[in-house]
């Protein structure tokens, strides 16, 4: 950028270059809404309704020949309403932010007004993904939550009438041979029975740095890993997984402010199950919007 230095002991107004723009946005979250487990849609309303249908399954004792056949136990409905929420954030542009203020990364051209309006959209666009990637993550603990990170949205054991299951203990620091990868098992069950009859094609757990550094460096697992694959245990990268007894654990790379896992814990999440997670969307709140999807 032409720009005078008059800190100089000499030549105090010459002229020095800008030699790079360095622009250094905030971290994105977004691996749970990468992965793709939620299912998006718009809708035309404001209200969603979930019906859910539960039959009855089991085995059937025997009767006597010519007696009467046992009687079948009649499927379970249910409705659930739940109310959308807004999620909205706006910006204004001033004239005197453009006005004689040169141009990011120029030497010599001001701020033109398209590239401005679409910095700032690029910038509120990034926060709304943000958001929709903060309430889906605390969404698999059971409690969706807020942008501000304390206010509940949706607590899922009082929606659908459901007890919320104990913390299933996972020690990584066990030394004895084997116990790790049973308490792997033994989480996998109580999911597969929480799931009854319906399939899934994976499970991944999204946890803390802390639990997955201990995860790694449990013996049981570093027995598993160190001739058939040890490379996956000295890599280090920004997003590290490992699989370990049929579960693919993911170390969850936090938003600024927004810490979804305490230390020392995570969630294991079923995937490939239909209308297990969803994203829905209505209309905005403003004249043109109504009847649309959103």
């Amino acid at each position: 950028m032409p720009s005078m230095d008059v800190f100089q002991t000499s030549g105090a107004f010459t002229m020095r270059s800008l030699t790079a723009a360095i622009n250094v946005p905030d971290y994105t979250a977004g691996q749970v809404t990468a992965s793709g487990i939620f299912s998006e849609a718009g809708l035309n309303t404001t209200k969603v309704s979930l019906e859910r249908l539960a039959p009855s399954v089991g085995t059937v004792a025997s009767t006597p020949r010519g007696a009467a056949p046992i009687q079948r136990d009649s499927d379970v409905r249910s409705m659930y309403d739940l109310n959308m929420v807004r999620v909205a954030i706006q910006d204004v542009v001033y004239a005197d932010e453009l006005l004689n203020v040169r141009a990011f990364g120029s030497e010599d051209g001001v701020k033109a007004l398209a590239a401005e309006v679409q910095m700032r959209m690029d910038n509120m666009a990034a926060s709304i993904a943000a958001t929709h990637e903060w309430m889906r993550v605390t969404a698999l603990k059971g409690e969706t939550l807020d942008g501000d990170g304390t206010t509940s949205l949706i607590d899922s054991s009082q929606v659908f009438s459901i007890s919320d299951q104990a913390s299933h203990e996972i020690d990584t620091d066990s030394t004895t041979n084997g116990e790790v990868r049973g308490q792997i098992a033994a989480a996998i069950r109580k999911i597969e029975a929480g799931l009854k009859g319906r399939n899934y094609t994976g499970l991944t757990c999204y946890c803390d740095g802390t639990f997955f550094d201990n995860l790694v460096g449990n013996v049981d697992v570093r027995d598993t890993f160190v001739y058939s694959e040890g490379q996956s245990l000295r890599d280090r990268t920004a997003g590290r997984s490992i699989f370990m007894g049929g579960v693919n654990f993911v170390e969850y790379r936090n938003q600024s402010g927004r810490v979804p896992f305490a230390a020392g814990k995570g969630v294991i999440v079923p995937e490939g199950v239909d209308n297990l997670f969803l994203s829905r969307f209505g209309p905005a709140d403003f004249s043109s919007s109504i009847g649309g999807v959103g």
